[in-house]
């Protein structure tokens, strides 16, 4: 889901950019999200319900293949990266004051 490394997309934009079908997107975000590769960037309510804006944890990858084998790099999306550390220490500072609850992490 490299259409997300940018911007956050919702499964039915992903779905349409990469003209995969709206059941198969969702299994590949749920892997990515299992795996740590994806992110739950925000979550949009309106009048009509909710849905998630997900956005990939890496920017780029590459597939190295050698004697050895195959080897992927990932570069880690900063972006992202910064905003787990932020939520992470505002987190880590409620538990520390005593006013953490679990929904006080969601994106």
């Amino acid at each position: 889901m490299l259409c997300a490394t940018e911007s956050s997309k919702t499964v039915e934009e992903m779905s349409q950019q990469q003209g995969i079908s709206l059941s198969t997107c969702y299994r590949r975000i749920n892997d990515l999200l299992e795996n740590g590769l994806m992110f739950v960037d925000r979550i949009v309510v309106t009048r009509a319900g909710r849905y998630a804006k997900y956005r990939a944890g890496f920017s780029a990858f590459k597939i190295v293949t050698d004697s050895t084998g195959l080897r992927v790099e990932v570069v880690v999306n900063e972006a992202v990266a910064e905003k787990v550390r932020r939520k992470w220490v505002a987190m880590s500072d409620g538990v520390r004051a005593g006013a953490w609850s679990p929904s006080s992490f969601a994106f």
